[in-house]
């Protein structure tokens, strides 16, 4: 129920904040992080560092998640993105921190579980890396693919994640 009640809320704000009218110019991003995010469950598959609860199913909630709420997150994300470095730093660090909260209140009513040392601190800094690669791929986008092939490396040695599971 808790995933539904955040579509409510994003598709509507979607509307009345993100530049709705020209989704197809954040299209590209929206199969960046589409990737990114199919690319872990592969990837952890047998050795997951969160897992949704509640809904069906992880893959279910995962992809409920990637097609219903992110695309829309990303709209409003990108159309209010600020210029200015200051700014863009603060403006990545609020999505961060809100994405964080979702989690966290994902975590307090059971949606979520973490495993294999991952917590809340590890979501944060992956949420703000993310955010920076979805403003990075939305103008240069063959430049987010060689950090973000790394990030993933680093993931799984960071987790000790075995070959043989991948």
């Amino acid at each position: 129920m808790f995933r539904i009640i955040l579509v409510m809320i994003i598709i509507p704000a979607c509307y009345k904040w993100g530049n709705w009218r020209n989704w197809k110019e954040y299209y590209p991003t929206m199969l960046y992080y589409i990737i990114g995010d199919l690319s872990y469950n592969v990837l952890f598959h047998d050795k997951m560092l969160w897992e949704f609860r509640k809904m069906i199913s992880h893959t279910f909630s995962d992809y409920f998640d990637a097609f219903f709420i992110a695309p829309f997150a990303i709209i409003i994300f990108l159309t209010h993105f600020p210029v200015k470095l200051s700014k863009t730093l603060l403006y990545t660090f609020f999505w961060a921190c809100l994405f964080t909260l979702v989690e966290f209140l994902s975590y307090v009513l059971g949606y979520i579980i973490y495993a294999n040392g991952w917590n809340i601190f590890w979501s944060f800094g992956i949420y703000y890396f993310l955010f920076l690669l979805l403003r990075v791929h939305y103008h240069k986008p063959l430049l987010t693919w060689p950090i973000s092939l790394g990030l993933a490396v680093a993931t799984l040695v960071i987790f000790k994640v075995p070959l043989t599971s991948i």
